[in-house]
């Protein structure tokens, strides 16, 4: 095991693409720069014997150990991982766009867009999925809808129902990936229009200063039986301002819509990251900030 060398956490490779209209997903990969390949490889211990279930996935480019994975995990390959919607593509459904990976390729990005977008009295979101496929024995092929408010390039939760969000086991079969893949557009469009549904809802509602705060101090809480500490209460603060003073607040300030957004403004772009740009996106979509959000969202629609 200590022969190991994992790829340091905070690499990544980010790629800012045009949409690429009607391409497949490898030609979007190979755009950016990562469409590598990866392997299992047996694990030898100092005396030379094997360890025995145990594998690294390491990329074959490189030859960076990306994470330990057991016998039974299949590697799902970028390029056979991130087609699911090549098929869509070729119809005009759906774009692709951006690619990228997180630390140092453990997890590999692809975002998809779908035609149109949402309608929030003139407030317009754009509706994405993002494709992760995962290196490192963390989880399985992820389908995520990632809305982007067009105006301020916020990443919203859609945290509305327990299965927006699909998942492709790395020991799945090629038919049950297209059949979940298919499932995952059917899920897409009935979940963007529900969320249509609530976003306007929370465009109609307006707020008041002490429940703006209110909201405010519940995404934000402070530790049980402890008093609110200098750091906490300045981010309050500034999320409080951003209702009222966020990108493109001027049309919707004073609604649960602001107040949400302002959450989201200041997780996406304000909120202290460790690492670089790639790591505040990494937690906008997967880690603490997608968190945050999701919580926000909640707490928005019982304000």
């Amino acid at each position: 095991m200590t022969m190991l060398a994992l790829a340091p956490m905070d690499t990544t490779e980010l790629t800012d693409l045009a949409t690429i209209s009607r391409a497949t997903a490898f030609e979007a990969l190979h755009r950016a720069k990562v469409d590598f390949t990866v392997e299992k490889t047996p694990i030898y211990l100092p005396n030379g014997r094997v360890i025995p279930k145990q594998w690294a996935n390491v990329r074959t480019d490189t030859g960076a150990a990306l994470g330990i994975v057991g016998d039974r995990y299949q590697v799902i390959q970028n390029q056979s991982g991130l087609d699911l919607f090549d098929v869509a593509a070729a119809q005009g459904a759906i774009e692709y766009g951006k690619a990228g990976t997180f630390k140092g390729g453990a997890i590999t990005w692809l975002q998809a867009k779908l035609p149109g977008s949402i309608s929030v009295a003139g407030d317009e979101v754009a509706k994405y999925l993002l494709l992760a496929n995962s290196h490192d024995g963390s989880g399985a092929l992820r389908i995520l809808l990632t809305p982007i408010r067009i105006m301020c390039r916020n990443t919203l939760a859609m945290a509305l129902r327990a299965d927006v969000g699909m998942s492709i086991r790395h020991t799945s079969s090629a038919e049950e990936k297209v059949r979940l893949a298919i499932a995952a557009v059917e899920t897409a469009g009935h979940a963007y229009a529900q969320f249509a549904d609530v976003a306007n809802g929370l465009h109609s509602r307006r707020l008041t200063h002490s429940q703006v705060r209110a909201y405010v101090d519940a995404v934000f809480p402070a530790p049980a039986n402890e008093k609110p500490s200098t750091r906490l209460e300045n981010t309050r603060r500034k999320v409080i301002d951003l209702v009222d003073n966020g990108q493109g607040h001027y049309a919707i300030r004073g609604t649960a819509w602001a107040a949400y957004n302002a959450v989201a403004e200041y997780t996406d772009h304000h909120r202290a990251t460790r690492g670089d740009e790639s790591n505040r996106l990494e937690s906008a979509w997967f880690g603490q900030g997608a968190a945050i959000k999701r919580r926000a969202l909640t707490l928005a629609l019982a304000a």
